[in-house]
């Protein structure tokens, strides 16, 4: 009988480890993404100083997510949303006109979806596929004219 309790305990214990370790694991999570973010957020505020501005040229990065509305979805927003990623340059040419160059691409996929009245699948694989996207323009600021106070 003893040896029956004794493997009685063994089991809940083994069973409340488990628990233990959860916690610590969240709160080893919580503590490593809380200064990961303080140590790349605050180094971003202090590059916002003005002794940190550029005068003529800037450079930075684009994130976000990117995912098809059209046929294939035509009412579900962020249906399947993938990551997109890309780059800007942007040059001034004075204080109030500057040109900007934006690069980026992200991926499409999309389920299968019958269109048709009888059933049929148009895609039956699905569809999937990466979309890249190249912009340029010119931006005015409107800034330098002011409110007076």
């Amino acid at each position: 009988m003893e040896v029956g309790k004794k493997v009685l305990y063994d089991r809940i214990e083994q069973r409340e480890l488990p628990k233990r370790f959860q916690l610590c694991y969240c709160f080893f999570a919580f503590v490593t993404r809380f200064f990961t973010f303080i140590s790349l957020f605050f180094p971003l505020l202090l590059l916002s100083l003005d002794g940190f501005c550029q005068p003529e040229g800037e450079l930075g990065i684009l994130g976000g997510m990117g995912y098809y509305m059209g046929e294939y979805n035509p009412n579900r927003h962020f249906d399947r949303s993938q990551r997109y990623l890309g780059g800007f340059c942007r040059y001034n040419l004075n204080d109030r006109f500057a040109l900007r160059l934006n690069a980026g691409f992200s991926k499409i996929d999309i389920r299968e979806r019958s269109l048709l009245s009888n059933g049929e699948t148009v895609y039956p694989a699905g569809f999937h596929c990466t979309v890249k996207d190249v912009a340029a323009w010119i931006e005015f600021d409107f800034r330098s004219f002011g409110c007076r106070k």
